[in-house]
């Protein structure tokens, strides 16, 4: 198809490309081993991390999953952003302590980005 795909496509790749330009990404690499699924079906995700400051988190059907972070302590703000639509969802702080914060995802029927952003020293 000219243009790569149909309109509702390339809104959806725009939609990533803001959430992955919202971090200092330079900074950051791949980490799966911090992540671990307590509840859902969540089929795959992906971890990219620079450690002890910011998280980007993409789950693959992730609706109403509990997860489990493996990160520093300290305080965090969370924002989930549906892919689909751009929407994003209870942008509040969160508190890591002994090394673990868990965290809800929202109860959409597809996927879920997470942004966690370490707010406290």
């Amino acid at each position: 198809t000219p243009g790569w795909g149909h309109p509702e496509f390339r809104k959806q790749l725009k939609i990533m490309k803001d959430f992955i330009e919202s971090f200092d990404f330079i900074s950051m690499k791949p980490d799966n081993s911090i992540l671990q699924v307590n509840k859902g079906n969540v089929a795959e995700f992906q971890v990219l991390a620079d450690t002890g400051k910011q998280y980007a988190v993409y789950l693959e059907k992730a609706g109403g999953a509990s997860i489990q972070l493996t990160i520093p302590e300290g305080e965090y703000r969370q924002e989930w952003l549906n892919p689909i639509t751009g929407s994003t969802k209870t942008t509040e702080k969160v508190t890591a302590t002994g090394g673990k914060l868990e965290l809800i995802c929202p109860d959409w029927s597809d996927d879920a980005a997470l942004k966690l952003v370490r707010i406290t020293k």
